[in-house]
């Protein structure tokens, strides 16, 4: 949503020719894929840290 918020109100005064909707649109995708590609990188970081695993420490029956 931010990134579609500043593809309109930001991108519009650079580019005055385009469609401000349009703008917003593309902004939009590319902050969303963006993001999916930072958690993603982030979780890998995460996944090497042992002490964030959880560990069984007894089985109860």
């Amino acid at each position: 949503i931010i990134g579609a918020i500043i593809g309109k109100e930001v991108l519009s005064l650079y580019f005055k020719e385009a469609d401000p909707d349009i703008l917003s649109a593309i902004f939009g995708f590319g902050a969303f894929v963006i993001s999916f590609i930072v958690i993603k990188l982030w979780r890998r970081r995460l996944e090497k840290k042992v002490e964030l695993k959880p560990v069984i420490e007894e089985i109860v029956e």
